[in-house]
């Protein structure tokens, strides 16, 4: 055993910066694809709005720390998951649906839309996108 303490006077710092760079640079780019894929489903014709699901509440823990640290607004993701693996990314999207239009034709239109959206903004490829419509708006037929 060494009689020396250890020195507390700094906060541990990570064996390898640039493994601590490449994880911030990766969280970085989930965040830019995930509000360059929500972006693109806004703009869709038939989206009333993303929806975010239990997990996507818990998570606003999660993107005030990120305000926190980088002083920048954290981008509008709710109901958007991304997960970047290397230099693709594979994209989840849970939305409410326009009661006048057709999912399918709604789904078909964000599939093509978050592709070109995403690799345009972060240089990532797509592999998947996944779209769930998890309720249909109908007060506009309704009214």
């Amino acid at each position: 055993m060494s009689d020396e303490s250890p020195d507390l006077s700094h906060p541990p710092r990570p064996d390898d910066a640039n493994e601590f760079t490449a994880a911030t640079a990766h969280d970085n780019s989930e965040v830019a694809a995930a509000a360059a894929a929500a972006t693109a489903v806004r703009a869709t014709a038939g989206v009333v709005r993303l929806q975010p699901r239990i997990w996507g509440l818990v998570h606003q823990l999660s993107q005030q720390m990120w305000e926190r640290a980088t002083g920048k607004a954290y981008p509008d993701t709710a109901g958007v998951d991304a997960t970047v693996d290397g230099d693709t990314v594979a994209v989840e999207i849970a939305l409410v649906l326009h009661g006048g239009y057709q999912a399918t034709a709604v789904a078909d239109a964000v599939q093509r839309a978050v592709p070109a959206a995403v690799a345009a903004a972060t240089g990532l490829t797509v592999t998947t996108v996944t779209v769930r419509v998890t309720d249909i708006d109908l007060t506009s037929i309704l009214a």
